[in-house]
């Protein structure tokens, strides 16, 4: 098949010139380049782009690249070693990585979801940076869609698909100009890897109280809780009991999907006092209670 043809073509090109770790429990899909619909991509210097799932273990060193490389990491968390410097690619950051500078970067929190393309060191951008920036990125989750639906058009090749691929090629290219040449690009403030780093920590313990004073105390700022409510939206785009919710519902959705556990274990698991407050919350917020929407997600897993 063309499509497989051309992800093991880029694969050995990649390759060159770096030492790699990647398990097989990685999954990596490459933009099939060569696609005549994909040409104005190409023309604007991009060599090799992709999205990839990733899992321990995965470990790349570049000694001396020869392209430009953008990483957007759309979830989990990568960490970066380059120039004597070690960043942390969070998500909603996308790091920028001039080429003929060695840098070594692998997963740091599992999975590692990132989208990524290569440029030539000249290409009609005029993206040509000359020092690593790992800076907040405007549109990760656009990004790594649209390489997906252009993946996908590669693969079945339905009709006007052609059309289709020149349609997405060029919504990409205007996402990459306001990304790259537009936006100002001003590296994320101590504050933001800050209230990232709460979001992770809430996730990792649902069931804990997190009160107000409670994630406070676990970011060791000295605000008050109106103060730390105004900093939580700025940051975050939600009030401090909204975010421990929402974080909470995405928990309960992943345990009633993938899990048997019994609703009340999950009430539990997710910081509720009993299943009653569990499934009054969960339908207010999903619209249908937690029960139903476990027997609405096995119908659509049996129909796909």
């Amino acid at each position: 098949m063309r499509t497989k043809n051309t992800i093991r073509q880029s694969r050995k090109k990649l390759c060159e010139n770096e030492t790699t770790t990647i398990s097989s429990g990685c999954r990596e899909r490459f933009l099939p380049l060569t696609e005549p619909g994909l040409s104005m991509l190409t023309d604007y210097g991009i060599t090799f782009a992709g999205v990839s799932m990733l899992h321990p273990k995965y470990e790349i060193h570049r000694f001396q690249p020869r392209w430009h490389t953008l990483i957007y990491t759309v979830s989990g968390e990568g960490s970066l070693l380059t120039e004597g410097h070690r960043y942390q690619l969070r998500s909603n950051t996308i790091w920028i990585g001039p080429a003929g500078i060695e840098h070594h970067y692998h997963i740091a929190q599992d999975p590692w979801k990132i989208a990524w393309a290569c440029f030539k060191p000249e290409n009609k951008l005029r993206f040509s940076p000359t020092q690593t920036k790992v800076l907040h990125a405007h549109s990760p989750c656009e990004i790594d869609h649209l390489f997906r639906q252009i993946i996908d058009e590669c693969d079945t090749q339905r009709a006007h698909y052609s059309s289709i691929l020149e349609s997405y090629a060029r919504l990409i290219s205007l996402i990459f100009k306001r990304d790259l040449t537009s936006v100002p690009q001003t590296p994320i403030d101590s504050r933001q890897i800050l209230f990232e780093q709460l979001v992770r920590e809430v996730r990792n313990n649902p069931g804990k109280d997190w009160t107000s004073e409670a994630l406070i105390k676990t970011l060791k700022l000295s605000v008050s809780s109106d103060r730390f409510r105004q900093l939580c939206i700025t940051y975050l785009e939600k009030a401090p009991r909204e975010l421990v919710t929402s974080i909470r519902m995405e928990i309960s959705c992943e345990l009633l999907t993938e899990t048997d556990y019994l609703i009340y274990t999950i009430a539990s698991m997710v910081g509720y006092k009993n299943e009653y407050a569990f499934s009054t919350a969960f339908h207010r917020i999903k619209g249908i209670p937690p029960r139903e929407y476990r027997n609405q997600s096995l119908k659509k897993a049996k129909r796909g």
